[in-house]
């Protein structure tokens, strides 16, 4: 589906199961400055945040089926390729002891 130029009330909906990058902003002000329109560039015009992303199913309802492991592949995530600063950050990552979340927040704790 092509994205419309102007406000309209027809709406097309992609359906599946997506990963998304996590982006900086408040929607609702983009859409006043935009004259209130809802568009896929509330989506790409913010900046993302760093190795954050959401999984999300939009299917019709009852018809979800199971909730497919992210390995599977099922999760299109082609519009979270990182970008070079978040590789380095991803490598690093992947250098560290895993953390427990507790002991992530402990560690925080005593750090402060």
């Amino acid at each position: 589906p092509v994205q419309p130029n102007a406000p309209t009330t027809d709406v097309v909906l992609n359906r599946g199961d997506f990963q998304l990058p996590l982006r900086l902003g408040f929607p609702e002000e983009v859409m006043k400055s935009r004259g209130g329109g809802l568009t896929e560039a509330l989506t790409t015009d913010a900046p993302r945040v760093p190795c954050a992303t959401v999984l999300l199913r939009i299917h019709p309802a009852g018809h979800a089926g199971p909730v497919p492991a992210y390995a599977s592949g099922s999760y299109s995530s082609s519009r979270c390729v990182p970008a070079p600063h978040e590789v380095v950050l991803y490598r690093s990552r992947l250098l560290r002891e895993p953390l427990v979340a507790l002991e992530a927040v402990r560690r925080d704790a005593e750090a402060r």
